[in-house]
């Protein structure tokens, strides 16, 4: 029997913020009721499966269903950039619910300071879906394995309908795809797919992975346009089993004889979540036609809107510059794709070469559509069905960081507070960071005097001690300098009090930057982290 649940109702979902309060919310979905039934085989013999699930429909959704999709979906209004960081490479968010808090999975490619180049996933929090912290690693590189220096993965099984946004479990696990490689460096080949699962999706160490992929480039059985390399996926549950099978996973990939640089849309389903089977032989999506040299559809997301289901996807070189668009279909394999105005291309400073790879969100009759962002450096933004400008936080201190591990809290050192306190929301840590540096920014509501800072360090003794080194630096309104003539007393940080002072400067934002005793991927406990409890600002 297939065993697939939402963790809970939405409306009766609590708050997950610890990792018991979370344990106990699965261990209640666990004991729901009944499961729901396997839907047979991949491809159960003598049955047009695709065709019961049209019904009465032909395989063409009409201009007027398709028109009303885009209507619905629109996003007029670019709030900007929601999460960044200082490599300057974030991509590929996947928005999900958990509790009242809003969780985004996406992926960091790494290359600077010692780190590896490479992806791994990521994952941060929201109360609001506007105002991001960065939580910690998912899934980290790992010495020795298929996937030593990539995997990049969005949260599996989401809740496809419209207005959803709790991700269904399965086994009493939640499920990522995502796609990793051994070979260092900006998606080299051969990349494949694969899976992993965690009962507690909120905690880093816990995510399992295969140790081989599910899909790849140099499968026997593998088509003719995905020979080269395998990208971003997403797997759905269909309680139907239009295709024969409970679940489906839709993926991008790159291969061909003849233009080996074009990527596609396929198909491949499953009855457990491990083994895999590929879905006819062409591509579901591919623009242009399948003879021709086109660019890239890629990053599907699924949703059902009544009777049709929607994906979701960007397109790139085949219409100017790389954008996102829509295509509908009643069966999950014939797809009407849509010929209008795209539905998010570059229009700002911040995704001017371009706007693309969406993950879109209805939630309270606003749509939030985010996407990766292309000008400067590569973020995550959000476009919204209506103007949510004046919800930006220019009335008060906005605290961020580089990394702040899952149990801690950032907004914690501005709280006024120099006591570590009982709970783990009272301190900022960046335990288990991959980083060998992270730093903690206070942006202010608006310019003002800056003379020094109180910094109140962490020591547990353990884990988390007092930096090798710390900076200052400013952005007075025209990007980041390195404050100088800083003096600190001690010279060298301790646990507890420490002060840096220099001549006054009038800043937008301040950044502390810390140097980690013993910081970056490192084996299981064998880390040294900074820890912060609070930060004077003088």
């Amino acid at each position: 029997m297939t065993e697939v649940r939402p963790l809970l109702e939405e409306a009766e979902m609590e708050f997950v913020t610890s990792r018991r309060t979370l344990l106990r919310a699965v261990a209640a979905a666990a004991s729901l009721g009944p499961v729901l039934g396997n839907a047979g085989g991949a491809h159960a013999a003598g049955r047009d499966r695709a065709g019961e699930a049209r019904g009465t429909h032909g395989l063409t959704v009409p201009e007027q269903r398709m028109r009303g999709v885009y209507e619905t979906a629109l996003t007029p209004y670019k709030y900007g950039v929601v999460l960044e960081n200082d490599l300057g490479f974030v991509d590929g968010p996947c928005v999900f619910r958990i509790g009242s808090a809003w969780y985004m999975t996406y992926f960091v490619l790494h290359g600077q300071d010692g780190l590896r180049n490479g992806y791994t996933t990521e994952l941060a929090r929201s109360e609001d879906l506007l105002h991001w912290e960065p939580l910690g690693t998912l899934l980290p590189f790992r010495s020795g394995a298929w996937d030593a220096a990539q995997a990049a993965g969005s949260i599996a099984l989401p809740n496809t309908a419209w207005g959803a946004s709790h991700p269904h479990t399965y086994g009493g696990r939640y499920w990522m795809s995502y796609f990793g490689g051994d070979q260092e460096g900006f998606e080299p080949g051969p990349l494949a797919l694969s899976m992993a699962s965690s009962a507690t999706p909120l905690t880093p160490s816990t995510w399992t992975r295969r140790d081989a992929p599910v899909l790849a480039p140099g499968d026997a059985d593998a088509r003719w346009w995905e020979n080269y390399r395998h990208f971003r996926s997403t797997v759905i549950h269909d309680p139907g089993g239009t295709l024969g099978a409970p679940f489906v996973m839709f993926y991008n990939a790159r291969g061909g004889t003849r233009y080996e640089w074009t990527e596609r849309i396929g198909l491949a389903v499953s009855n457990d979540m491990t083994s895999w089977t590929r879905y006819r032989t062409d591509p579901v999506i591919s623009n242009p036609p399948l003879d021709s040299d086109g660019g890239i559809s890629g990053d599907p997301q699924i949703v059902r809107m009544g009777d049709v289901w929607v994906m979701f996807y960007f397109g790139a070189f085949w219409r100017n510059g790389a954008f996102n668009t829509f295509a509908c279909s009643y069966d999950l394999v014939n797809w009407t794709k849509w010929s209008g105005p795209m539905l998010l291309a570059p229009t700002e400073g911040f995704d001017r070469t371009y706007a693309h790879k969406p993950w879109v969100v209805q939630h309270e009759g606003t749509v939030y559509h985010f996407y990766t962002a292309v000008g400067d450096k590569r973020s995550i933004a959000v476009a919204t069905s209506r103007d949510l400008s004046s919800r930006r936080r220019t009335g008060a201190e906005q605290v961020t960081a580089s990394y702040t591990h899952w149990k801690n809290s950032v907004t914690s050192v501005r709280d006024g507070s120099t006591d570590p306190g009982t709970s783990s929301q009272d301190i900022w840590t960046a335990f288990e960071t991959p980083n060998f540096y992270d730093w903690v920014e206070v942006a202010f509501p608006r310019p003002r005097s800056v003379s020094g800072l109180r910094l109140h360090v962490h020591d547990d003794g353990a884990h988390i001690r007092p930096p090798r080194h710390y900076d200052v630096e400013v952005d007075a309104g025209g990007g980041w300098v390195t404050v100088s003539g800083q003096a600190r007393v001690p010279a060298d940080c301790v646990a507890g009090a420490n002060t840096v002072t220099f001549s006054p400067v009038t800043a937008r934002r301040i950044r502390l930057y810390l140097h980690h005793r013993r910081g970056g991927v490192q084996p299981s406990s064998g880390g040294t982290y900074s820890g912060l409890t609070e930060i004077e600002i003088l």
